[in-house]
This record gives structure tokens, C-alpha cells and sequence, in this order.
């Protein structure tokens, strides 16, 4: 099947990364995807996906992804910045560098994704940029607070992006999803685990969490 069209997705290893883009590979779009755990997306080769090693904590690394990708197809329909994870913890006891961490791969790495691409798609007058959120976008809940700010930014400047580009035949693109099957639930608690001394006041509030999503989901992870 000839490739008509061309997407880049990050965050491709699994969950809805994954199951994108094999959609759109299925549709008969030329599919560039981008995860740090490459071997997890072995299965989306047999669908014709290209897959690339990234770290989004790394400037350098988004540049090659660039790069690499833009060898192969200089003419890019959409972007899917689909990569995030959660890092739970308290404000309090959640180290600075942690929550920093988060807003890079959350916010900053999508940002910067979307800079490299915007002149060529502003050259051709189309180009879609989708940006993956969440309902933590519009909502808060203790211990989510910096995850729920990385998408409460991310909110912000996608419409600040659909303004800015409307002019351009660029569409910024905003997705709030839901509970969604995936292993997010699983890293998130993980990390507020690390992230709260056993003695910390707020570790019951932690077993509280776990207790109740995964009696709402019969123990299936969800992405929030």
C-alpha cells in the first residue's frame, strides 16, 4: 500500500502511542515512531512503522529524532505528541528535580518536537500538531499536582499554539482522554512511592489512592 500521508508519534511504546500507530500505518499513512523502550515496539514493524530510540529528557536526542525522520520524508501531515508519564507524589515531599524531569518529557519535549517541525509545515501552508493531555488538564487531585500541572501548561499552550498558527493552515489540536488501559497508573503510584519517605504524613494517602483506582478498574492500570 502506497504511504499517502505521514504522522510522527511519540510515547509509541504502548498504550495509546502504540495503538496509533498502528492505526494510522493500517490507514495507509507512512508512520514515524518515537519511544525510549524500543523493543517495545518491534510489533508495530510489521505494519510498516519506523521506529526511532528517544529521550526526551535530552535537546540533543529530539534534534537526531528530527533528523533521522526528516531524511526519510520532508513533508510531515501531522504530529502526535502522545509521550508522558506521571510522577506522583506530594508537593512536599516530591523532589524538585523530579518534578522538573516531568515537565520536560511532559511539556518541554513536545514543545520543542513542535518548534522543529513548525517552519516546514508553515512553509506549506498545512500541518496538524495534536498534543496529548489528559483530564488532569481541567482537574487536580493530592498527589497529582505536578503531573496535573505538566497538563495544565500543555493545555495552555496548545490554544496559545491554535491562535498563533491559525493563519499559517496549522491546526493545534488538543486530546483529553479519560481513563485509559495502559501501565501510567502503575508508574505513577510506583513513583510516588519513591517519592514519599515511609515516615511522611502523606504515605497513607498513597495506599488510599491505590486502594480506590484499582477498585474502580478491577485492577487494570489507566493513563489520566
Amino acid at each position: 500500500m502506497k504511504k499517502t500521508k505521514t504522522v510522527i508519534i511519540t510515547g509509541a511504546s504502548s498504550g495509546m502511542g502504540f495503538a496509533a500507530a498502528e492505526l494510522f500505518s493500517k490507514h495507509g499513512w507512512q508512520v514515524f515512531a518515537g519511544a525510549r523502550r524500543l523493543e517495545r515496539m518491534k510489533e508495530l514493524k510489521k505494519f510498516g512503522v519506523e521506529t526511532f530510540f528517544l529521550i526526551f529528557l535530552r535537546m540533543t536526542q529530539l534534534k537526531l529524532f528530527f533528523g533521522r525522520f526528516y531524511k526519510k520524508n520532508d513533508d510531515i501531515d501531522v504530529l502526535i505528541n502522545n509521550a508522558g508519564y506521571g510522577e506522583y507524589g506530594s508537593l512536599e515531599d516530591t523532589p524538585i528535580e523530579q518534578a522538573r524531569a516531568q515537565f520536560q518529557v511532559n511539556v518541554f519535549a513536545a514543545m520543542q518536537l513542535t518548534q522543529l517541525l513548525l517552519p516546514f509545515m508553515r512553509k506549506k501552508h498545512k500541518g496538524r500538531i495534536i498534543n496529548i493531555s489528559s483530564i488532569a488538564g481541567f482537574l487536580y487531585t493530592p498527589l497529582g499536582g505536578w503531573y496535573d500541572a505538566t497538563k495544565h501548561a500543555l493545555e495552555t499552550l496548545t490554544d496559545t499554539l491554535r491562535l498563533e498558527t491559525e493563519t499559517f493552515g496549522i491546526q493545534a489540536i488538543l486530546i483529553e482522554p479519560g481513563g485509559t488501559r495502559s501501565e501510567w497508573l502503575e508508574t505513577a503510584l510506583k513513583n510516588a512511592r519513591k517519592n514519599t519517605p515511609k515516615n511522611s504524613i502523606y504515605y497513607s494517602l498513597i495506599d488510599a489512592f491505590d486502594k480506590m483506582f484499582h477498585q474502580c478498574h478491577r485492577n487494570e492500570a489507566v493513563r489520566i
